[in-house]
């Protein structure tokens, strides 16, 4: 028997004992003549349908009016059509999954089923009826329970509900009122014809609804309030659970950028600005914001566009001179004319610097009175700031507007402010954009340069490696300038016998004379000890009137320059080499100049001075005292100016010469290093040392005494003689000590008194 039937049967044994079920309620093929309007109240109207059997009494006073089991089979066998007008709707406090289970003493139609037979439950359909079941029973949905004889609670009453059936005068008091379904406790009937249920568990519909999602948003007091999120309605083919899943999961895990945010940090001004609801309007204005390519484009469109929409008397807008920078600038204004050359603000400084930590728009006349702010309040009057408007883009202020006063007169509304904060917002990603556009083709441009001059240097240097003389390396280096467009230079390089600066390499001209009169720079000139100090560019633009060049070269000299640039080359603290630069041609890249240079100067000198000590033919003449006797000067003239003793240990091997002819070159040699290493092991960082003739070496102590110097020079002496004793030969070393200024006041006076 179907599920159908067995509803049917269920139907027919309810109502042959006087009670009403939702079957006789629902409009069906069965049942539609049978049907009587609720809401016809009336006698006649009852009596309109076809006539019934009997008039069952309920709970004393409702009527119901109950069909016979015979009428029921016939009307199923007419199979008569259910018109959609003639449906009865269900009372309003029927609700959800509603399902009738009764249990049955005595089936009719099953004789053989007298103790145990179940019917399969009926599910009506869940959104008109309500679940009721007993607690602590299971409930089986396929079995249907007819209620036994004693637990009728009167005809008529419908199940979980408090109304009558059809034809009732009201509902009956609900002391009087009884559960008439229960769930179901025994096994499901089964039948050799049972059929599959169609509508089983695995295919009854999730009907259950997932919350929406609730937002708490934090305030600026510490309070929260929930909001919560609202569907778009974009998803109605979907099923409503996976719908609001996704809508949650877009709002819980959304990215939102700064620039979406308020620019104080909470939702205050978001809120605010959607008190401006024009958005066509904002989509055009925007549309022409993004398309600016320039800063020049997007600085017209922001101020024309307040200017128009607000009505303001001027507009301008101030940004940083450039990147990163503490000085802010005006570059363009409309409305007012504004002598902008030297007109800056500091950002971190008065009301500019009040907009940085507020960041959001500023009235300026609330700084009016304020006497820390006040005279900053009218360079800003001058210029008809009345509001200032931050253009923020992650949390950073990279520029902001100043606009008038309304032409009208009257001040701002909350609308129009929040049209500003939406034109700032958006011009705050398109001005970001166009800055790191900026600022890449620059880094572009500067890497494409770079590498062409780096190529450039390569070749020029490969080519200074493979000249063997010094002519050949001048006549290079003059090609090179040339080309560069530098019409008069010199190289200087440092004498190490005085410490002065002498040109080596100058234009084939010479046009400033300066090989030819042996010009030279002396090593204590200020102009050598600010190179000294700097290893970027040193640019002298009134080098007419400056008094370091004034100090160095002639007037006759200085009336030949044109332009005077030094490129220093400085190793470690020791200024090495100069290029100075005198003349130009006038269409010539500096700044294409200076970067080659520079990086010519980083090598030139070191070829330079390999070439010198290699080209032995061109020297007629070799000093290498003058140069140890140069250095002592200097550390004599730093220790009379820092009042410091400097103490001189002068060794000698008084032997060297008997020692020589005993055991040979190679054994005196020998010797002499070994004496070297352990000299070098004593010293500290200050002290330095060198071979003084054959077999002398001279120690010199920068700040230290002849108290300290004694005992390191016996310890030298014994370590020296200890490790040649192997030779069968007693090595005869001795020292002598001298302090400045206790021995000697200048370097000749000292050397005088250890000899």
């Amino acid at each position: 028997m179907g599920l159908l039937e067995k509803a049917l049967e269920y139907k027919k044994e309810m109502n042959r004992k006087g009670h009403e079920t939702i079957m006789d309620r629902i409009m069906g093929p069965a049942e539609t003549d049978l049907i009587v309007d609720e809401d016809k109240t009336s006698p006649d109207m009852a009596d309109t349908g076809k006539p019934v059997d009997s008039i069952i009494e309920v709970n004393g006073k409702d009527e119901i009016y109950v069909l016979d089991g015979d009428d029921l089979v016939a009307v199923e066998e007419n199979n008569i059509s259910a018109e959609i007008g003639d449906e009865v709707p269900v009372t309003d406090e029927l609700d959800n999954d509603f399902i009738i289970d009764e249990e049955i003493s005595e089936s009719p139609i099953e004789s053989d089923m007298a103790d145990h037979a179940r019917l399969e439950e009926f599910a009506i359909d869940d959104r008109e009826l309500d679940i009721q079941t007993t607690p602590g029973r299971e409930i089986e949905d396929e079995l249907f329970e007819l209620p036994g004889e004693e637990e009728s609670t009167g005809a008529g009453m419908l199940p979980g509900t408090g109304s009558p059936g059809i034809g009732g005068e009201g509902p009956a008091p609900k002391d009087k009122q009884e559960r008439i379904i229960t769930a179901a406790e025994a096994k499901p009937f089964e039948s050799d014809d049972a059929e599959v249920d169609l509508l089983g568990p695995e295919d009854e519909p999730d009907l259950s609804v997932e919350k929406r999602p609730v937002i708490k948003e934090a305030h600026d007091d510490g309070s929260e309030a929930e909001r919560a999120t609202v569907s778009s309605g974009r998803n109605n083919d979907r099923d409503m659970g996976e719908s609001l899943t996704d809508e949650f999961e877009s709002v819980s895990k959304a990215d939102y950028d700064e620039t979406d945010m308020s620019i104080n940090g909470d939702y205050s001004e978001v809120e605010e600005d959607t008190r401006f609801d024009d958005y066509l309007l904002l989509y055009e204005i925007e549309k022409e914001i993004i398309k600016c390519t320039t800063k020049e484009e997007l600085y017209d469109v922001i101020l024309f566009t307040l200017m128009g929409q607000i009505g303001s008397t001027s507009s301008s807008v101030i940004v940083p001179d450039s990147p990163d920078s503490l000085r802010w600038i005006l570059p363009v204004s409309q409305g007012v004319a504004i002598d902008n050359h030297g007109l800056y603000f500091n950002k971190n400084e008065g009301i500019l610097g009040e907009l940085h930590r507020l960041k959001k728009i500023m009235d300026l006349d609330a700084y009016k009175n304020d006497p820390g702010l006040q005279d900053d309040y009218l360079n800003y009057l001058a210029i008809d700031a009345r509001y200032m408007a931050p253009i923020v883009f992650r949390k950073n202020i990279i520029g902001a507007v100043l606009l008038g006063d309304k032409v009208s007169v009257e001040d701002y509304t909350d609308e129009e402010k929040a049209f500003i904060r939406i034109v700032c917002r958006t011009s705050a990603i398109v001005l970001n954009n166009i800055v790191e556009k900026e600022k890449l083709n620059r880094e572009i441009e500067f890497l494409k340069n770079d590498l062409s001059d780096i190529r450039h240097v390569d070749w020029f240097q490969e080519k200074i490696v493979n000249e063997n003389s010094i002519d050949q390396i001048r006549v290079t280096v003059r090609d090179e300038f040339e080309k560069l467009g530098i019409l008069s230079y010199a190289i200087f390089v440092q004498d190490r016998k005085d410490g002065s600066f002498f040109p080596y390499f100058v234009e084939l001209e010479d046009f400033l004379s300066l090989q030819e009169d042996d010009f030279r720079i002396n090593s204590k000139a200020h102009l050598i000890k600010h190179l000294g100090r700097s290893e970027a560019p040193v640019i002298v633009d009134d080098f007419k009137n400056a008094g370091m060049i004034l100090d160095v070269f002639d007037e006759n000299r200085i009336n030949k320059m044109a332009i005077f640039r030094a490129y220093p080359f400085v190793l470690g603290s020791r200024l090495n080499g100069i290029i100075v630069v005198f003349r130009m041609r006038d269409n010539v890249d500096i700044k294409k100049i200076d970067n080659k240079i520079k990086k010519i100067s980083r090598f030139i000198f070191s070829y330079i001075e390999v070439i010198r000590e290699s080209d032995s033919r061109g020297k007629k003449y070799i000093d290498n005292i003058e140069v140890i006797f140069y250095r002592i000067a200097e550390e004599l003239e730093n220790a009379a100016e820092l009042n410091i003793p400097v103490t001189f240990a002068l060794f000698s091997i008084k032997n060297f010469k008997r020692y020589y002819n005993l055991f040979g070159y190679e054994e005196s040699r020998s010797l002499l290093e070994n004496f070297e290493k352990i000299i070098r092991s004593r010293l500290s960082d200050t002290d330095f040392s060198f071979r003084y003739g054959r077999n002398r070496f001279l120690l010199v102590l920068p700040g230290k005494d002849k108290k300290y110097t004694i005992p390191l020079a016996n310890a030298i002496r014994n370590k020296v003689v200890e490790s040649s004793g192997g030779n069968n030969i007693q090595l005869l070393v001795t020292f002598m000590i001298a302090e400045f200024p206790e021995d000697g006041s200048d370097l000749y006076s000292i050397m005088d008194s250890l000899e």
